[in-house]
């Protein structure tokens, strides 16, 4: 993969979360690829995009400011703030993430992503 190429699908993972497309969001990834989160490890599509489907489905307005995008070979690593509404309770929450990343043959073989303290950025009225 090119750096362009590999931006691009970094991209395209970003939009996918802001959608809450959990489909798209899987698709990216290899048949055999892991999304390594504080906790858990999920392999293979079908595993990220079921975790990531019940996990999107509790959140509203979506929005993904991305910091930082280091692209060297077959790896990169994103910076990214991440803000949601929970829809159980209105919260607005903000996260800023740190995120490595693995390709092969144009799609994800890893995202281990690493999460600093979520913060309630505004409580419900």
């Amino acid at each position: 993969m090119t750096p362009t190429e590999t931006r691009a699908v970094i991209r395209m993972a970003v939009q996918a979360c802001m959608a809450a497309d959990a489909a798209a969001f899987a698709s990216l990834f290899a048949t055999d690829g892991q999304l390594v989160l504080p906790g858990q490890t999920l392999t293979g599509r079908a595993a990220i995009q079921a975790t990531t489907t019940a996990y999107l489905a509790t959140l509203t307005a979506i929005e993904i400011e991305l910091v930082q995008m280091i692209v060297e070979g077959d790896h990169a690593a994103i910076a990214w703030i991440w803000q949601a509404t929970q829809t159980a309770t209105g919260d607005r929450q903000q996260s800023e993430n740190a995120i490595l990343l693995a390709f092969r043959r144009g799609f994800i073989t890893s995202w281990r992503e690493y999460s600093a303290v979520t913060v309630t950025v505004s409580p419900p009225s």
